[in-house]
């Protein structure tokens, strides 16, 4: 529940329930941070671990090929969106298709080597 009022300090009280309230031990009065969502939309999207920012171009590594020496990744530029819930949309991501694989963790290291 959302309160109607917003107080001096910006701020609107909220009233919430815990999905497994057992697992979690909070006491009466205390406080949580928390965001609101109240928009969505569907769009492509990768872990913000497998996305890179060098010189104010963010980079994805695109899986090539993978043989028994190892791994082949190609680095794409592309523009990223909002941030959500350890994920990146995708803005603007011409090579991303369905069958595309990209490291979905580590990118940076690899790229600043």
């Amino acid at each position: 529940m959302i309160g109607t009022n917003i107080e001096k300090n910006r701020t609107i009280k909220v009233h919430g329930h815990l999905i497994d309230e057992d697992k979690d031990t909070f006491l009466t009065g205390m406080f949580v941070d928390a965001g609101i969502v109240t928009s969505s939309s569907i769009k492509k999207a990768l872990p913000t671990l497998a996305v890179a920012e060098l010189d104010n171009t963010y980079y994805a590594l695109k899986l090539i090929s993978e043989n028994e020496a190892g791994y082949v990744f190609e680095k794409v530029p592309f523009k990223p969106g909002e941030e959500f819930d350890g994920f990146t949309a995708l803005e603007s991501f011409e090579s991303a298709d369905v069958e595309s694989r990209f490291l979905i963790k580590g990118a940076f290291p690899l790229l600043t080597e």
